[in-house]
């Protein structure tokens, strides 16, 4: 990491240059580093996680417009938007949520092999 003692014509200089460089302001001046080069892995659970939140964001898309503003209303003593909201108890555990989202319904018997989720809280009671 190289730390400029002056900056760059004088001027106060952030971001990256092309793929490689980045410039940034820290407390004790200005300083250039190696752009890190971040991994994906794509482990199962991570494209797991992926394949959900596409599946809520797409679901939030097909609400209709009553539906966002319950939701938007809901989530302001949260101080969060209603997108927020929505997404962040999608995304719970929650089978009453995934199974429609995949295309299965809770009619019927669900086999879970052997595992079984137990006191889910009501999303609408969570402060």
């Amino acid at each position: 990491m190289a730390k400029l003692k002056k900056s760059i014509l004088g001027l106060s200089v952030s971001g990256s240059i092309s793929s490689s460089l980045t410039y940034l302001e820290r407390m004790k001046g200005q300083i250039v580093e190696k752009k890190p080069e971040l991994k994906d892995p794509q482990t199962g659970a991570q494209l797991s996680w992926r394949h959900m939140f596409l599946k809520v964001v797409a679901l939030w898309h097909a609400l209709s417009a009553t539906e966002k503003l319950e939701w938007e209303s809901n989530a302001r003593p949260r101080h969060m938007t209603g997108y927020a909201w929505f997404v962040s108890q999608a995304l719970r555990p929650n089978p009453g949520i995934y199974l429609p989202l995949q295309g299965g319904t809770m009619a019927g018997i669900i086999d879970m092999d052997g595992y079984a989720i137990q006191d889910l809280l009501d999303p609408w009671l969570i402060c």
